[in-house]
């Protein structure tokens, strides 16, 4: 065990000492990066980015990003993007076109985020892909077109981008760039959905809840809504709340209401806030009227006739919570004293 360790030491070892091409130096910086020593894979990346190798430009882009090594440095991360990009680097493609969208690091510029996004896109990028969808949707650097629209977001939802499903649904719902079409619509939703799209989710429940009444489609609505709240989804967490109060495909249950307004109101949700101090003034004026109506225990003497002797004598009966039984003049009582006669226990029920 010990000469197994001592072996891949020193193969560890040797990669770094040896490190000359770019690719060793690539590879020595990922070690470095992988054993979180990321002053040496900093020192190593940048030696191979020095060299033009595409992937430690990208990845020394990742470190000014996220700090690793360096200090954050969102121009410094864009100038390695664009580097690695201009060497045909899909993923940096990718980035450095996001990186003009926002204007990160960058001056904003559509034009040149097009210009990478389509390079990434034409190399299969899922991601930037629906990015391209999305310019020819909204016409952002070029003229809008639907139908290129539908097209990019298409090549990116049969790679499974959940984005992109969740966008091609939207397109057959409107009936924009497409014919229009409710069950296509539902089968890219539902394949963003599976993919933990909480938008989708969300989407999904709204169609079923407009459906009407049917208690079907409410139990759907009720089921795409609390899987996205289970993804912290506060809105949905609100509804969810709502259709516990309101029984809409579930039992109704204030209680459980109060408590998942609750849930949402400590993530910030104002809505969810009012509801729940709404919902816990009714409960507890529901718990006030429930102690107010119900029976006051009373002590009280009652003499009657001996039910064991049916003589002359006399019991003295002391009264708990005595109560007088709908549609008839019987009390039950608690307690009662022996026959002054008989001794007999006169345990029944009385009219008086």
């Amino acid at each position: 065990m010990m000469r197994h360790f001592i072996l891949i030491s020193l193969l560890f070892f040797s990669l770094i000492v040896k490190a000359q091409t770019a690719e060793e130096f690539y590879k020595a910086g990922t070690a470095f990066y992988e054993q979180k020593n990321y002053d040496e894979a900093v020192k190593n990346y940048r030696k191979a980015a020095d060299m033009n190798h595409a992937s430690a430009q990208y990845n020394l882009a990742i470190c000014y990003l996220d700090g690793n090594g360096v200090a954050i440095s969102e121009a410094e991360a864009a100038k390695y993007f664009l580097k690695a990009a201009q060497l045909g680097h899909a993923q940096a493609q990718n980035n450095i076109a996001s990186f003009y969208i926002a204007g990160t690091g960058v001056r904003q510029s559509d034009e040149e985020a097009f210009k990478w996004y389509q390079k990434a896109a034409t190399q299969g990028s899922a991601m930037a892909q629906n990015s391209l969808g999305l310019m020819y949707d909204e016409g952002r650097a070029v003229p809008q077109s639907l139908d290129e629209a539908v097209k990019w977001y298409r090549k990116a939802a049969e790679q499974g981008f959940a984005k992109a499903e969740n966008n091609l649904a939207i397109m057959y719902f409107n009936g924009t760039g497409v014919e229009k079409s409710v069950q296509e619509g539902i089968k890219w939703f539902e394949a963003a959905a599976n993919h933990k799209y909480t938008p989708a989710m969300t989407a999904l429940g709204t169609y079923y809840l407009k459906l009407g009444d049917d208690k079907q489609n409410q139990q759907l609505a009720f089921d795409w809504y609390v899987k996205a709240a289970e993804r912290a989804d506060w809105d949905a967490t609100y509804i969810v709340a709502y259709f516990y109060e309101m029984g809409i495909g579930t039992k109704q249950s204030d209680q459980i209401a109060r408590k998942i307004y609750l849930l949402a109101a400590d993530k910030g949700h104002a809505e969810a806030k009012k509801e729940a101090q709404r919902l816990t003034n009714k409960l507890r004026n529901q718990e006030m009227n429930i102690k107010d109506q119900a029976p006051k225990r009373q002590k009280q003497s009652v003499s009657v006739m001996c039910s064991s002797c049916f003589g002359s004598g006399k019991t003295h009966t002391t009264v708990y919570g005595g109560y007088k039984t709908k549609g008839s003049s019987s009390v039950s009582f608690g307690s009662y004293s022996s026959c002054t006669s008989c001794g007999g226990t006169g345990k029944t029920s009385i009219r008086i």
